[in-house]
């Protein structure tokens, strides 16, 4: 049956955020049909059936990469709207620390935080995202260990975040377009996530950088400023 073209209608100028919207949807609802249907297959599988656990609990995992992917997308295009409060960055990176360690279990997170530290000002739910963003990338790269430590800069005004893995080193390719959303010559995420992560931090009146030396791994570093920001837009 054909598709109803007025579905997919070019909304003109502003075509990368109507595609990820478009996107968004229309194979979202692809992927709430996969994770319906894992969950009615596993339900019905015998305690026996390993294998076949295996499949279904692999094909939900590459089905939520895609959302994830889809939603940064989403996020890197579109305007962003954000909250403003003050951000106790401790329990935000102690939380997402806990989170990436569950989702890659043989790697090491360790947040090294020191005590009293002031709070940020900015949006706690975008606070948390450029945490999680930083550390997927740190954990994709690492071998067996991240290392996440927060600063307080000697002017007292700005907070610095500091994650470093150790792992294997990166190709030549991979270090140019370390914060390139869409290389064009491999398939990795790493790149949308840096990018995302920095389009964020700026917005919070901050800055990121990352290298990825010689030796192998990956270094990211955020400094995000204490106090009110109006940089919100």
């Amino acid at each position: 049956m054909a598709e109803n073209p007025s579905k997919f209608a070019n909304p003109q100028p502003n075509s990368a955020q109507a595609l990820a919207r478009i996107l968004r949807h229309e194979l979202g609802d692809l992927l709430q049909t996969i994770y319906a249907t894992v969950a009615i297959l596993q339900e019905r599988l015998p305690a026996d059936a390993g294998l076949e656990r295996r499949i279904l609990t692999d094909l939900r995992r590459r089905a939520g990469t895609c959302k994830e992917l889809l939603d940064n997308v989403q996020d890197y295009v579109a305007p962003l709207e954000l909250e403003h409060e003050l951000v106790d960055m401790a329990d935000v990176l102690s939380a997402q620390a806990a989170h990436a360690g569950a989702r890659y279990p043989k790697v090491v997170v360790d947040v090294q935080v020191p005590p009293d530290l002031p709070g940020v000002s900015g949006d706690p739910r975008r606070l948390a995202q450029i945490a999680a963003l930083l550390l997927q990338v740190a954990c994709e790269s690492a071998e067996n260990r991240v290392d996440c430590q927060v600063a307080l800069k000697t002017s007292m005004k700005d907070l610095e975040c500091t994650v470093v893995a150790e792992g294997k080193p990166l190709p030549d390719a991979d270090q140019q377009e370390l914060f390139d959303p869409f290389p064009q010559n491999r398939y990795s995420h790493r790149g949308l996530h840096l990018a995302l992560a920095r389009r964020l931090v700026e917005a919070h009146g901050g800055r990121v950088t990352g290298e990825a030396p010689p030796a192998g791994g990956i270094r990211l570093a955020v400094v995000l400023p204490l106090g009110r920001t109006n940089n919100f837009s």
